[in-house]
Formats: C-alpha cells, sequence, structure tokens
C-alpha cells in the first residue's frame, strides 16, 4: 500500500501542479478550501497506510472531495482561459 499510496501522490501533485496554474487568481476562498480539504484528505490518507479499513476510508474522501471540486470547477467555469 505504501508503493501505491506514493504513486498516487505524486500523480495528484503533478495533475494539480498544472490545474492550479490555469485557474484565476487571486482564487475564491471557496476554492480554497476545496484543496485544503482535499490535500489533508491525501494526507490522511498517506498517515493511514498501515490500517486497510482507514486507508480505504481516506481514499473515498479524497475521491469524494475531488469529485466536489470537479463540479465546483464547471459550475464556476474556472476552467475558461482569456
Amino acid at each position: 500500500m505504501s508503493v501505491v499510496t506514493l504513486a498516487f501522490i505524486v500523480a495528484l501533485v503533478i495533475r494539480y501542479w498544472w490545474v492550479i496554474r490555469l485557474l484565476s487568481w487571486p482564487p475564491r476562498a471557496s476554492r480554497v478550501v476545496l484543496n485544503l480539504a482535499f490535500w489533508t484528505a491525501v494526507t490522511f490518507a498517506a498517515a493511514r497506510v498501515g490500517d486497510l479499513h482507514g486507508w480505504t476510508a481516506a481514499l473515498a474522501l479524497v475521491f469524494a472531495l475531488g469529485g466536489a471540486t470537479e463540479v465546483y470547477n464547471d459550475l464556476t467555469e474556472q476552467w475558461r482561459v482569456g
């Protein structure tokens, strides 16, 4: 699980690095809250690597917050550039 979690976190960092660069600045407070909650859940998942049930629950939370972030981006049209 440690290797899977590390690979997952690296993939998230790569994805969010270029996504954050595309968003309008300054960021909205709701966007900041979603991102902080998302990365807190990722940290929680990494801390629960030894506990299968806790790790699975934390990953479910990561996916739920990621989905909420995508819905928020679509509703606010944050993907439009220019």
